[in-house]
C-alpha cells in the first residue's frame, strides 16, 4: 500500500471530519454547519469543502495518534462546539467507528533517534509522534500546520494545499 493510500490525521484535520460528522449527525441547517466549520477551520473552506474532502480521504486507510485525540476530545477554545461537549463528543466516537479509523500510539520514550528528539523539542509530543508514526509505518501526515510540514520530514502535507490540487 502506497503512502498517499495511507493517511494519518492532525489535529485540524481530523477536528474538521468529526465535526462533519457531528453537524450531520444533529441535523445542523446549512447556515449553522458553515458558521460550526468556520469556526473550526477558519482556513481554506470552498463551497463544495465537504464534498472534496469526503473524496480526498475516501480510499485511504485512515489513523491518528492517541495524543492527537487527546487533543481533539479536548475541542479548540475558539470553536463553536464547545457549548455542545457532550453530543460532539458521542457523535465523534460514532464518527470514528464509521470511518474506521486507527488509533496508532508511539510512547514518548520511541523518540530516542536525534531527529525524533530535534522535532520533539521544536514540534512537541503530538506533532513528534505523528512523524515518528509516518517514518515507522509508511503514512502520509494530513495536516494544517505548516511548521510543522516544514520540518523537513517530507511526509507531511497540508489539507488546503491537497484539497486546492484536486479542485484543478
Amino acid at each position: 500500500m502506497a503512502a498517499a493510500d495511507r493517511i494519518l490525521l492532525d489535529t485540524g484535520p481530523l477536528l474538521t471530519l468529526l465535526t462533519l460528522g457531528y453537524l450531520r449527525n444533529v441535523g445542523a441547517e446549512s447556515a449553522r454547519c458553515r458558521s460550526v466549520l468556520i469556526s473550526v477551520r477558519p482556513q481554506y473552506l470552498p463551497e463544495d469543502f465537504e464534498g472534496r474532502f469526503r473524496q480526498l480521504l475516501g480510499g485511504s486507510r485512515l489513523a491518528t495518534s492517541s495524543h492527537v485525540l487527546a487533543e481533539v476530545f479536548k475541542l479548540r477554545e475558539h470553536s463553536r462546539l464547545k457549548g455542545d461537549y457532550y453530543r460532539f463528543r458521542k457523535s465523534a466516537l460514532d464518527e470514528l467507528k464509521k470511518a474506521n479509523i486507527e488509533e496508532l500510539h508511539c510512547h514518548a520514550r520511541d523518540l530516542s533517534s536525534e531527529d525524533s528528539i530535534d522535532r520533539l523539542c521544536q514540534l512537541g509530543l503530538t506533532d513528534a509522534t505523528l512523524v515518528h508514526i509516518a517514518t515507522e509505518r509508511d503514512y502520509i501526515v494530513l495536516s494544517d500546520d505548516r511548521r510543522l510540514r516544514d520540518s523537513g520530514s517530507g511526509y507531511v502535507r497540508l489539507l488546503d494545499t491537497w484539497l486546492s490540487r484536486e479542485q484543478s
